[in-house]
């Protein structure tokens, strides 16, 4: 079989897997595709045919991404949306729902392409524009800027829509027609050759269609979407022809409600934010600062969307929750509660983060992870699959935690940490360096693994310090069974065949004489470890080991020294 240094083959599909790369098992990538850099893959995607997953794009959910099709930089595609033929999604685009790209297309910048639109031939859609709901942009088209092709409107041919343009309904934009500025093309609209309009007005027809007028309702004069006379729409706000504010909700500013979106009760959209889709906006729900809404996404209760925040799909965000910076709560993620999820973070798949739990930095939530309590995950730290967090448990730095693991109570998970499996850490546990804990392993009270430390099976650890880079596959690891497996560890005996050992500092001589006693088979070990206590015990109080000890006596400190002592 052939190999390529620092590659892989993926288990589900043989492809070919950059060791930079994430991909999880449950993912497809056929055996000509490639997924490399710091791309992933998660969730049931699939990357087939030549694809190629590059940078740091995510594909997620059921996404596909076939034929000789490309996914770079930070682009996302998730949902159940398809990038096939020779089509390239770059820069920090978007494709979700069930969005198809194919052909020649691309798609860049920070543009969305959402619902069940298409974007195909040799089309471009790019900077910050959104094509979403049944909506179709094909042939050499483009559309740019904040542009919108919304509804089941067509753009084709050579038809360049920019600024901030909006085509909704059935309109169709086609031949050398340029549409562009403020302009809003609606309805039936049709227009082709070679036209450039900045600025159309619609006929009094147009902007009041032949439907039965709804009392203490009326339109929007800025896109004719219907507005109820006790909501509060701004002149300068659009509110698209099949979108709807009602109650007491309020659209302030350059804020957009378009597709079939609803805002009520007494939701505020302001600050130039958009809700778009099928997207609901409900009970005291704030969305400001550029946070955009859409798909079948819910935002309800108390819960605030701010600076540019995404969620999408089916996703939900409840309760206080609040959900900022650039993150991105989609597919069918929840947000709950008092929860907090900021910076450049992913909540996807079907979990959940509840409680006062804090997702921050560039950390990911996904699969059916879930993640409660008062828990923080930051840095480029992972809660995959069936992984839960409880308690205070922190994982941070680039620590991962996943299969059916558990974390909770005040452990911690840091550095490039890895949980996994039935694993369980519990307690005042600390995980730290390139440490892995897997199977049935139990870490639990004040045990302290770093290094290399590698705990499974059914391997149990308590009141210890694991520096030794070594493998524990069974059994209780109170006590390491070889003098050299002392190295580096730090012991707290406090059961009750171990009484306290008197105070660290002042009697550490009584802890030496407990660890004879413990290492009885071992008694040349034991005095190293009291000697070496003896002598660095003092210094080594403000190191982070130091910590571990309390003003009971109850401990024994291993420090640097013994390392050197028995090593020699």
């Amino acid at each position: 079989m052939t190999t390529r240094k620092g590659w892989h083959r993926h288990p589900n599909g043989g492809g070919w897997v950059e060791e930079t790369a994430t991909v999880e098992e449950t993912a497809f990538v056929g055996p000509r595709a490639e997924v490399c850099e710091g791309a992933k893959v998660s969730g049931k995607a699939e990357v087939s045919g030549s694809a190629r997953v590059y940078g740091k794009a995510r594909v997620s959910g059921g996404a596909k991404v076939s034929g000789k099709a490309e996914v770079g930089g930070g682009a996302v595609v998730g949902g159940e949306a398809q990038v096939g033929g020779e089509a390239r999604v770059t820069g920090n685009a978007v494709v979700g729902g069930e969005a198809q790209v194919s052909g020649e297309a691309q798609v860049s910048g920070n543009a969305w392409v959402t619902g069940n639109a298409v974007v195909g031939g040799l089309a471009q859609v790019g900077g910050e524009a959104q094509v979403w709901g049944q909506a179709k942009v094909e042939d050499d088209a483009v559309v740019s800027g904040g542009a919108v092709v919304c509804g089941e409107a067509v753009v084709k041919g050579k038809a360049v829509v920019s600024g901030n343009a909006v085509v909704s309904g059935n309109a169709v934009v086609s031949g050398n027609a340029v549409v562009t500025g403020d302009c809003v093309v609606q309805g039936d609209t049709k227009m082709d050759g070679s036209e450039t309009v900045e600025e159309l007005k619609v006929s009094e027809e147009e902007t009041q269609p032949s439907e039965e007028i709804r009392e203490g309702w009326h339109r929007h004069a800025n896109g004719g979407g219907w507005v109820e006379d006790t909501a509060s729409v701004a002149d300068t706000a659009f509110v698209g022809p099949e979108a709807k504010v009602s109650d007491f909700a309020r659209v302030e500013d350059l804020a957009v409600v378009t597709g079939k979106a609803r805002v009520f009760g007494k939701a505020i959209i302001a600050d130039g934010a958009k809700v778009s889709g099928n997207a609901r906006v409900y009970g005291d729900a704030q969305i400001r600062n550029l946070a955009r809404v859409y798909g079948e996404a819910k935002v309800e209760g108390h819960t605030k969307v701010l600076e540019g925040a995404q969620v999408s799909g089916n996703a939900q965000v409840s309760g206080d929750a609040t959900v900022r910076g650039v993150a991105h709560i989609t597919d069918q993620a929840q947000v709950i509660w008092l929860a907090r999820v900021s910076g450049s973070s992913c909540v996807a798949g079907s979990a959940v983060v509840g409680s006062q739990a804090t997702v921050a930095g560039n950390a990911q939530i996904k699969g059916e992870a879930r993640v409660g309590g008062s828990c923080a995950v930051t840095g480029h730290a992972i809660v995959s699959e069936k992984a839960v967090l409880s308690g205070q448990a922190r994982v941070e730095d680039s620590a991962v935690v996943r299969g059916e693991a558990r974390v909770e109570d005040h452990a911690t998970l840091s550095g490039d940490a890895l949980v996994e499996g039935n694993a369980r850490i519990s307690d005042n546990a600390t995980i730290t360096g390139r440490a892995v804990v897997e199977g049935e392993a139990a870490v639990r009270a004040r045990a302290f693994l770093t290094g290399s430390a590698h705990l499974k099976g059914t391997a149990l650890a308590e009141y210890q310090y694991y520096g030794y880079e070594g493998v524990f596959e069974s059994g209780y690891h109170d006590k390491p069974s070889k003098p050299k497996q002392v190295v580096g560890k730090a012991t707290e005996y406090n059961r009750a065949d171990h009484p306290p050992a008197g105070s660290a500092v002042g009697d550490v001589k009584k802890a030496r004489d407990s660890a004879q006693e413990v290492y009885s088979d071992e008694p040349d070990a034991a005095q190293t470890i009291g000697e070496a206590a003896l002598s660095t015990i003092a210094e080594r109080l403000a190191g982070p080991l130091g910590q571990a000890l309390t003003s009971t006596g109850r401990d024994l400190l291993v420090s640097d020294t013994v390392s050197k002592a028995l090593e020699s």
